[in-house]
C-alpha cells in the first residue's frame, strides 16, 4: 500500500512540472507571438495598381473563355509586395457561373472556387 501512495505522490508531482513546464512554453509563445510587427498597408489606386487590375482581368477572362469584370475585394502591400483577392463577374455584376467554363469539371469536384488571389512585386526602380 506504501508503494502505491508514493507512487501516485511521484505521479502527482510529474504531473505538476509537466503542467508548469507547458504552461512557461505557452507563456513564451505567447510573447513571441505578440511582438509587434509591420503591418500591411492598403495599395494605393494608382496607375500601377490599376494596370496589375488589368492584367489580372485580362488573364481570368482567358482562362474563362468569356469577358469578365473583377470584384476586388482586399489589396494589401507588404514591402516591395502588393497582395489583391477577389472575384470575377459577368460584366453585367453578377457572379461567374464556373459550371459553363472550362474548369466545370474541377469546380463540381470541389477542387476549383472563384475566388482569385493575386502576388504582384513593385518594381522600385521606375516605382511600376
Amino acid at each position: 500500500m506504501q508503494d502505491t501512495f508514493i507512487q501516485r505522490f511521484d505521479c502527482r508531482c510529474q504531473l505538476r512540472v509537466l503542467r508548469c513546464v507547458l504552461f512557461a512554453a505557452m507563456a513564451s509563445l505567447l510573447a513571441a507571438c505578440s511582438l509587434p510587427h509591420t503591418a500591411a498597408t492598403k495599395i494605393p489606386n494608382s496607375e500601377q495598381s490599376v494596370s496589375v487590375e488589368r492584367q489580372l482581368q485580362y488573364k481570368l477572362s482567358d482562362l474563362l473563355d468569356r469577358p469578365i469584370a473583377l470584384k476586388i475585394n482586399l489589396k494589401r502591400s507588404y514591402q516591395e509586395w502588393n497582395f489583391w483577392a477577389g472575384h470575377p463577374l459577368n460584366p453585367g455584376g453578377s457572379r461567374v457561373d464556373i459550371g459553363t467554363t472550362p474548369y466545370s469539371g474541377d469546380y463540381d469536384e470541389g477542387v476549383f472556387d472563384d475566388v482569385f488571389t493575386a502576388l504582384s512585386k513593385v518594381d522600385q526602380s521606375n516605382g511600376a
